[in-house]
Formats: C-alpha cells, sequence, structure tokens
C-alpha cells in the first residue's frame, strides 16, 4: 500500500459510516431475505480496521529502505480510529437488521478469531499439564491449510518447505532440539538469499513468511473461503496474526517435525537392509523390463531374456537414500531403495529403483482428497497410470480410480530429474524401472508400519493404501465415528486409524506374504494372491510386475 493511500483510507471510509447511519429505513424493512453474502462493503471495513491494527502493532515491517516508517503515526492513528469508529457503525447495523428479521439466518459479527481459538479448535496435538491447564500447541491443519491447497497461486508459487530445509539447513544438526531448530529455521527464511532465490534452489522467490502469511488471509474474502469458514463455524475467519502464526507452523515447526521422520526413516530403513542382509529381494527379470543392458556385463542370467526368469538380489545390497528434488515435490515421494552403486554393473549407477518410500503423520490420512491425489502421483511411478490414447483407466486394470486426463506420459522411460544438493545441482538421476512406493506413516516420534513396509519393499508387493481392503475399512471407520457425539469423534477416528496402520494392514501384509511364499514354492498359482486390485495384472512394459506373467 503506497503512502499516498493514508489519506484517502480516512476520506474514503469513514464516509462508509455517513453511509451506514443514513441508509433508507425502509431497506431494512425490506430485506426480509438478505442473502448472508451480501455484505461486501461490512466486510470491507472490518478487512481495512485489521490491517490498520496490524500495522500500527508491526512498525518494523512498514519501513523504507532508509529505515522510514511508511506512514506517519499520527496518519496512521488518525486512519485506525476512523475505521474502528465506522466498524462501530456497522455493526450496529447488523445488529438491527438481526432484530427487525429474527427468521433470516443471522449475519456473522464483525471480528476475526485470535490464533490462540485457531489453536484451540483445529490442533491435535493440545495437552492437559500436571496443573490441569490446557497448552495449546501450534497447528498446520484446520482451514487455513484447505485454504492454501484451494489455492493455485499460493501452492504454485510460495517455497516449498521441505525443500527449503533439504537445501538450506545445516547437515550434521538433526538431531538438535526443536527450539534450537526452530530459531536456526526461522534465521535462514529472514535471510536475503533465501527470500530471493527461485523455488528449485530452496528459495521463497521474493517472499517472507509475513507476505506469505498475508496472502493467506485475504484468501479468507473469496469466495471459495467465505463459505469455508462459514461451514467450518468460524463466523468470518481470524486475524492476520493468526495467519502469520499459521504460516510459521506451516513452514517452520511441522516442517522441522517431517524432516525429523524423513532422516529417522532412512537410518531405520538402512538399519533393516544390514539385519536381513542376506535375504533376498523377490523380483523378476520383467521387473526391470529386461532393459538393463548393463547387466550382460556382470552375469548374462541378469540380462535380456525371459522376463518371467526369478532374479533373487539379496537386501544387503540395497540402501535408502534422498529423493532427488522432483520427486519429493512432484511424486510425493521421499527416500529412493535402490542398488548400491558401490556394486559395480548391478546397481546400474543407483538408477535400479526396489521401492519408494513416502513419509507422512497419521494425520494425513484424515484427508481424503490429498491421500487420492497422492496415490494418483504414485500409480505414475509404479506405472499403472499413463496416458494411453486419452483414457483415463490403465489398459491392463479393472480399478475404481478415474485418474485426471493430464497424466504424465512415461512412454516406457522414468523421468530424468535433478540431484541437487545444498542449492548445487550435482547430477541426474534417471531411474531404470518403475516401482511401488510405500506410505511409512509415523504418530509423535515412532513409526506405525515400518516392518509391514519392508516386507512390502522385499517382496514387491503395492501399499496397503492402494487395496480395496483399507478403502473398507477407512469407510468402516467414518461410518462408526459419524454416530458419536461430535467433541468424541477426533479422537476416536485418530485411534481406530491408528490401528489400521499398526494391526489392519500387518495383517493384510503377512497375508500376501504367506501366500507369496507358496505361489514361489509353486504350491499356488500366481493368479490367486488376494491382491484385490492386481489379481490380474497381465504382461506389459508399463507396469512392474508383481508375479511373473503367466
Amino acid at each position: 500500500m503506497d503512502s499516498k493511500w493514508g489519506g484517502a483510507i480516512v476520506a474514503t471510509l469513514a464516509g462508509l459510516g455517513v453511509w451506514l447511519s443514513t441508509r433508507p429505513k425502509t431497506l431494512v424493512k425490506e430485506a426480509v431475505k438478505r442473502p448472508t453474502m451480501d455484505d461486501v462493503g461490512e466486510r470491507q471495513i472490518l478487512e481495512i480496521t485489521e490491517y490498520l491494527r496490524w500495522m500500527k502493532a508491526n512498525p518494523d515491517l512498514m519501513q523504507t529502505q532508509t529505515g522510514q516508517t511508511r506512514y506517519g503515526d499520527a496518519g496512521l492513528d488518525a486512519a485506525l480510529e476512523s475505521m474502528e469508529d465506522t466498524l462501530k457503525k456497522a455493526q450496529n447495523w447488523r445488529n438491527k437488521w438481526g432484530k427487525n428479521n429474527p427468521n433470516a439466518e443471522p449475519l456473522p459479527p464483525l471480528e476475526y478469531k485470535t490464533w490462540e481459538e485457531y489453536m484451540e479448535e483445529w490442533s491435535d496435538d493440545n495437552y492437559v499439564d500436571s496443573q490441569g491447564n490446557v497448552i495449546l500447541v501450534p497447528t498446520s491443519a484446520g482451514p487455513f491449510n484447505t485454504l492454501f491447497d484451494w489455492s493455485g497461486t499460493m501452492k504454485n508459487s510460495t517455497g516449498h518447505a521441505m525443500t527449503v530445509l533439504k537445501q538450506r539447513f545445516p547437515s550434521g544438526t538433526e538431531t538438535w532440539k526443536d527450539e534450537k531448530a526452530y530459531e536456526k529455521i526461522r534465521e535462514i527464511y529472514q535471510e536475503d538469499e533465501t527470500i530471493n532465490a527461485p523455488r528449485k534452489e530452496g528459495g521463497l522467490e521474493g517472499m517472507r513468511l509475513q507476505d506469505m502469511g498475508l496472502e493467506l488471509w485475504n484468501e479468507q474474502k473469496t469466495y471459495a473461503g467465505r463459505n469455508l469458514m462459514k461451514n467450518k463455524g468460524v463466523g468470518l475467519g481470524y486475524d492476520i496474526d493468526a495467519a502469520i502464526r499459521f504460516m510459521d507452523a506451516f513452514f517452520i515447526i511441522n516442517t522441522w517435525k517431517g524432516f525429523k521422520m524423513e532422516r529417522t526413516a532412512k537410518k531405520e530403513i538402512n538399519d533393516w537392509f544390514r539385519q536381513h542382509r542376506k535375504d533376498p529381494f523377490h523380483r523378476y527379470k520383467g521387473n526391470f523390463e529386461w532393459r538393463n543392458a548393463d547387466w550382460k556385463k556382470g552375469d548374462e542370467s541378469y540380462a535380456t531374456g525371459d522376463a518371467t526368469g526369478y532374479l533373487p538380489i539379496e537386501l544387503g545390497n540395497a540402501e535408502a537414500v534422498y529423493a532427488p528434488k522432483n520427486y519429493d515435490t512432484t511424486w510425493k515421494t521421499d527416500l529412493l531403495i535402490r542398488l548400491r552403486t558401490d556394486i559395480g554393473d548391478l546397481g546400474r549407477k543407483g538408477r535400479v529403483i526396489m521401492g519408494g518410500i513416502q513419509v507422512k503423520p497419521l494425520s494425513f490420512f484424515a484427508m481424503r482428497d490429498k491421500v487420492f491425489k497422492q496415490q494418483v502421483k504414485h500409480d505414475i511411478l509404479g506405472g499403472k497410470a499413463y496416458h494411453w490414447k486419452r483414457m483415463n483407466i490403465h489398459p491392463t486394470q479393472n480399478y475404481d480410480i478415474k485418474y485426471p486426463k493430464n497424466w504424465f506420459a512415461h512412454k516406457g522411460k522414468m523421468e530424468k530429474v535433478e540431484k541437487v544438493e545444498y542449492g548445487n545441482v550435482v547430477g541426474y538421476h534417471t531411474p531404470e524401472n518403475h516401482f511401488y512406493v510405500q506410505n511409512l506413516v509415523y504418530q509423535d516420534e515412532g513409526f506405525l508400519n515400518l516392518d509391514s513396509v519392508m516386507e512390502r519393499i522385499q517382496w514387491n508387493i503395492p501399499d496397503y493404501t492402494t487395496q480395496r481392503e483399507y478403502r473398507e475399512k477407512v469407510n468402516e471407520i467414518r461410518d462408526k465415528v459419524s454416530q458419536l457425539p461430535i467433541d468424541e469423534r477426533k479422537d476416536e477416528f485418530k485411534r481406530l486409524m491408528r490401528e489400521v496402520f499398526e494391526k489392519d494392514e500387518k495383517e493384510w501384509t503377512d497375508k500376501v506374504v504367506a501366500q507369496s511364499k507358496l505361489a514361489h514354492q509353486g504350491k499356488i498359482s500366481w493368479d490367486k494372491l488376494n491382491i484385490s486390485d492386481w489379481r490380474n495384472q497381465k504382461n506389459v512394459i508399463h507396469t512392474p510386475f508383481y508375479r511373473p506373467s503367466q
């Protein structure tokens, strides 16, 4: 806002107070059914009043490059006083209208809720201390998360939080205490290098976190934003401070939690490989599209030939590595399980991928739309979904998901992506085969399904969340929870979803692995495996083999 606006705010918007006090009385009498969204002028009064309050409370953010404030204190005080008086008149008018129209849907009061109210309503991590006090914990859940996700402009133009940490957080400091880490990350977000760098280099493209918070706050006044706040029962939404604190929770607190868990996952997975190093991956040549020409240099049995040929590879030859940036941002994959580069031709320079890992908190799986969008990306990496004459169902699958028309087309090859370390491109990574991505789920500081995930990677089994059994279980939970009192639903849903990944997923995985062992021994046919969505899989180049072709 330019300084020339200072006088205009006072003159123009103060006039709204006169307008409100002089509106024809017949307007109130005749407005029997006033639409709840027919209050643009009054909401704008609230918005500008809130912005002026925030400006006054944050003079350091309203400075010019010379260190001078953009607006004189006297002018800002006058504008704020005028707008607060106008706001009172606007609220009085709404109160009178409500009294004169008792049967109409009441208009929400001209006020914003606070960050404390936001945490109280939407944080799943609040707790009661030893003195019986409720401790509110910052959260990146709630309606602001939905608004951020809905806004293509914000989602596609703001810095990617995990990328910023991966490329700019000092290495060897992952074990820092939370508060020390928060302090360091906030410093990173205040550095000119971070603010001005492009997104692909772990930057914010000229935005500060405060700027992002203001933009997010503005999303509340869009048509979709107003309806969202109304449907969530929070009136006109939350103040600027709440939006900025949400961005802090989103970009700093919550991202640090995911950053730590991703690194913990890498360590625990590699520990698992060392413990089971003599056991084999169960793969067939068809899993690699029999395209690995360099394998001829090592052992002819690894090279071209019968795609159904069994190809055991020791688990000790694999490692978990951080996925290149584009896998994280575009394909929702945090870690790659690859054959090590130091084992020679078999490893194919790190391009033979045995599986992918996406590290997610339990709370993520409460959001069905996000789970679905992630599954589409994982299906593409698995070769399950691809462009085929603009069809939106994979030609080899009897599958009930309708994929978007703008799928990425592999055309038999995986995408070439940059490998970036600390802001520098150090090379490129092109996997030579499709692979299944598994969801590694955590709650608090522990993983719920690590052993199940690793068994499925060992036997080349799709993720449990892609299966009919998972969808049926979640629908059953939602139906059960919907019968409970509203204040009990959230905790019970979380408890039951934890059981899904700790108990139901394990039971399903154990059952499929047991059947896979029988099939491998020739005691049952592969097409009898109880894999609901993959039972009829055929031998096609775009689909990784779960089993050898028949």
